[in-house]
């Protein structure tokens, strides 16, 4: 198992084992809080190749994405979540061989979000944790991880019910036989986010 798996079942099984089941889904912010969505996007990136006598470098790339998004976690008061954030960019992507893969850049962060009022509006979306750049649905690939950084903005416009815009960036490589593959990937989404409280 990877260490992005390792981290992100960590990161549940501490927010899960905090969390209080009696003040779950009870229409307040403080508690156990559960959500996805949805919505469009875009990988901007470069790729690096060095090791032994080999160095690369791609030029800056950019795609239109499909994002996905899930969120799981403690709202610590009325304003406050801390919560796992998992941030899915669904790119095309044509590889150095000139094949089109399907790639997932994601970031998955330990994230606060914190509401600008009780009553919600305008949040503020900031975390740190692991980014990825995988192609899940090709054999024998490996995905490549590294850190990440998210920063976001959403507005609460329903209960329960949110659009929110993020910005993350990471650096994710793996080294296999001394050669190293590195992207280093802007990720941007606008989603529509539903959270149960």
């Amino acid at each position: 198992m990877n260490t992005s798996r390792w981290i992100t079942i960590a990161a549940l099984g501490l927010l899960l084992s905090t969390a209080n089941s009696a003040s779950a889904f009870d229409g307040l912010r403080k508690g156990f809080v559960l959500g996805g969505g949805a919505g469009l996007g875009g990988v901007s990136y470069t790729q690096d190749i060095s090791g032994g006598s080999l160095t690369a470098s791609s030029d800056r790339e950019g795609s239109g994405a499909v994002v996905t998004t899930f969120k799981i976690g403690l709202g610590l008061n009325e304003r406050t979540l801390l919560i796992y954030q998992q941030n899915q960019n669904w790119v095309d992507f044509t590889n150095a061989f000139g094949n089109s893969v399907t790639v997932a850049s994601g970031s998955g962060v330990i994230a606060v979000n914190h509401y600008l009022s009780e009553e919600g509006g305008l949040y503020l979306v900031g975390g740190l944790g692991v980014a990825t750049w995988d192609a899940p649905f090709k054999d024998n690939v490996t995905a490549l991880v590294g850190g990440s950084i998210l920063v976001g903005l959403g507005i609460h416009f329903a209960t329960h019910w949110s659009v929110e815009f993020d910005l993350s960036f990471g650096n994710p490589s793996d080294t296999q036989g001394g050669v190293k593959l590195e992207t280093k990937a802007t990720n941007f989404s606008a989603t529509v986010v539903g959270l149960a409280f």
